[in-house]
Order: structure tokens, then sequence, then C-alpha cells
């Protein structure tokens, strides 16, 4: 799969964690790191609640914002109908 092809062919430039707490970025990284990419694949909270996941996503971004390298990105992947459904 990806992950693999990622850790075999990048392993010197790719990390993948697991487990990140994305409301709070700071809490599952050391002091000082900092990352070119930062990605959030598929967001959700267990529930079709647009408001808690706008604001989910408003503290995502602000966290991910933080711990970025400067020019850094953030990438984020929903599934199909997520947008409209939480009216991004």
């Amino acid at each position: 799969g990806v992950l693999a092809r990622l850790s075999a062919e990048h392993a010197d430039r790719v990390e993948v964690r697991h487990g990140v707490n994305g409301w709070d970025l700071r809490s599952s990284f050391a002091e000082g790191e900092r990352w070119d990419v930062i990605a959030w694949n598929h967001p959700h909270l267990g529930t079709e609640d647009f408001r808690l996941h706008r604001f989910l996503l408003a503290h995502f971004f602000h966290s991910a914002a933080v711990d970025l390298k400067p020019r850094g990105r953030i990438l984020l992947t929903l599934v199909e109908g997520q947008a409209e459904r939480w009216e991004l």
C-alpha cells in the first residue's frame, strides 16, 4: 500500500504517525518539531454534526499552521460529500 511504499522509498524524508491529536497537534509532537507537510486523511468524529466538524477543523488548521516550517503545506482529504455535509 501507500504507507509501505512511502516507508520503503522515502524513509529518510517521510514520517507517518497514527493516533495524533488533530485538535492539538503540539500534544503529539516533540517540542520544536516542525513539518514541511501535515496531512490528515478522512477526519471524522463519529457523528454527522457539521458544527462539531467545522469546530474540529478550525482547531486543526490553527494547530497545524503553528507546527509547519516556513512555506509548509497542510493537506486535508475528505470523502465524497463531506465538504457539502459539513458546509465547508
